[in-house]
């Protein structure tokens, strides 16, 4: 999960990457993905793509929905963004990955993020630099499960 430090966002801002696999015999439709983490809601702002020096820029070529052919699988790289909670907080944050399908259904995954005080000094530390600097600033971290 790379978590995104703007100098004009008081909330949050995160990158996940992850697959979608379909096992039905029959096409599915992806018609949107939001993320909840403790209590607060991320929801999707824009796909992004990885370059080959692994800098990221949004992706405008890939949009909702999104059909997976039957036994297929997809991955996707999506920004989220909160506008106005910060929700990184220091302890073992809970979070769900939801997304949405076609057939008014859902999928979800859970996992944990564990935020130690090293990593509230560094978004600290980042969120200044981005300040200063007036450009965002990604800090990837490993989610526990």
């Amino acid at each position: 999960m790379g978590i995104v430090k703007s100098p004009e966002l008081p909330g949050i801002r995160i990158h996940l990457e992850f697959a979608v696999t379909n096992r039905h015999l029959e096409p599915r439709v992806i018609n949107g993905t939001y993320v909840k983490l403790n209590d607060g809601l991320i929801h999707f702002k824009k796909f992004f793509r990885v370059n080959n020096d692994s800098s990221r820029e949004p992706d405008f070529t890939t949009r909702f929905p999104i059909i997976i052919n039957s036994k297929g699988a997809t991955r996707l790289a999506i920004e989220f963004e909160n506008l106005e909670q910060p929700l990184i907080e220091k302890g073992l944050l809970e979070g769900e990955l939801f997304v949405l399908m076609g057939d008014d259904t859902y999928t979800f995954r859970k996992f944990l993020f564990e935020v130690n005080d090293a990593m509230v000094n560094t978004l600290a530390v980042l969120q200044k630099a981005s300040s200063d600097n007036q450009k965002p600033i990604i800090f990837d971290a490993m989610i526990k499960s």
